[in-house]
């Protein structure tokens, strides 16, 4: 600036030499910025690193089962058991609650349940007696593979270890009645009144202890609450293994219920009658639609027929032959 104010005008060579400048710092303050954005990157990679190798820690931790031994050790702190039978198989643990709540039960199963570090499953109320918490492969139709589909009669005579546990079933919550020496939620008292009108005390041949027995009770009341709730379409392999592990828990403790495993049976030929029937049905869909497109392939066959019989008369007169065939053709000369 001059001594009288006004801004001196710049040579050629200063403006050059400021432009030089500014690039100069701009281009440090992008580096410092790059340099910083580089140094974060590294520290989120390590921190995504350092938190896969801890997650991966857990998983393996959370993983391991616990032995035998430690998992009789704590079953007996809780005073709480598991169903042996003669085969030295093992039921799922099971609420040992008497009276009470759903959720009361459900708590108790869960606390044994934890013991074999597997997950505790809510159980959602509702008064259809359906499990909410089903599967996918329950709201699937079954593979219509053959041997998949037989192999459900072999599984129901399988000794497998029972995988039924309460909360596979709904439809239990509500304050527990007394029918006999056991007690039941209220939406099962029809189910109990029939077996005891029908069989009599089914549970009369058993000297497990009444806790437990009572919850296998429940669980097979349960299940043949679930029969008279479903029809034919809606049963899944899943539904009928389940059925299975309840029936079976029951026999193991000395229940007379063979009934129910003979209507199993049934059930389970039903079911491989159904898939077999829409084997059936989409094979005949199948035959229908290839009835349907060779009709159609015949129409147009003859269709064609008629409207192009003068044209390939024609061309059947150049088979094998030039295409000038006939061209020269005289008067009383036989083509060939």
């Amino acid at each position: 600036v001059s001594e009288g104010g006004t801004r001196s005008k710049l040579t050629p060579a200063q403006r050059k030499e400021n432009k030089r400048q500014s690039d100069y710092k701009y281009r440090q303050k992008r580096k410092v910025k790059a340099d910083e954005q580089i140094g974060e990157i590294k520290r989120l990679k390590e921190e995504i690193q350092r938190l896969n190798d801890e997650n991966g820690q857990l998983t393996a931790q959370l993983g391991l089962p616990l032995s035998n031994a430690q998992f009789q050790a704590a079953a007996q702190q809780r005073q709480d058991g598991y169903i042996t039978q003669s085969t030295g198989k093992q039921l799922h643990p099971q609420t040992v609650t008497v009276h009470g709540t759903n959720s009361e039960a459900v708590d108790k199963m869960n606390e044994i349940q934890n013991l074999q570090g597997t997950v505790p499953v809510n159980v959602v109320d509702g008064n259809d007696g359906i499990a909410k918490n089903q599967t996918s492969s329950e709201v699937e139709t079954c593979s219509n593979n053959e041997a998949a589909i037989t192999d459900i009669l072999m599984k129901l005579e399988a000794d497998d270890e029972s995988r039924v546990k309460f909360s596979d079933f709904t439809g239990l919550h509500g304050e527990r009645i007394s029918v006999g020496k056991y007690s039941f939620p209220p939406a099962l008292h029809p189910i109990v009144n029939n077996i005891v009108e029908v069989y009599g005390d089914v549970s009369a041949t058993s000297k497990m202890n009444p806790s437990i027995a009572e919850t296998v009770y429940i669980m097979f009341c349960a299940s043949v609450k679930e029969m008279s709730n479903l029809r034919l379409e809606h049963v899944t392999e899943d539904l009928i293994l389940k059925w299975r592990d309840a029936i079976k828990d029951a026999l193991r403790i000395n229940f007379k219920v063979d009934f129910a495993m003979e209507h199993l049976k049934k059930i389970a030929c039903a079911y491989i009658g159904l898939m077999e029937r829409q084997k059936l049905d989409s094979a005949g869909l199948r035959i229908s639609k290839l009835e349907a497109e060779l009709s159609t392939a015949k129409e147009e066959h003859a269709k064609i027929c008629e409207q192009s019989k003068v044209f390939i008369d024609a061309a059947e007169e150049f088979n094998d032959k030039p295409v000038s065939s006939g061209m020269f053709k005289r008067p009383g000369q036989i083509n060939i």
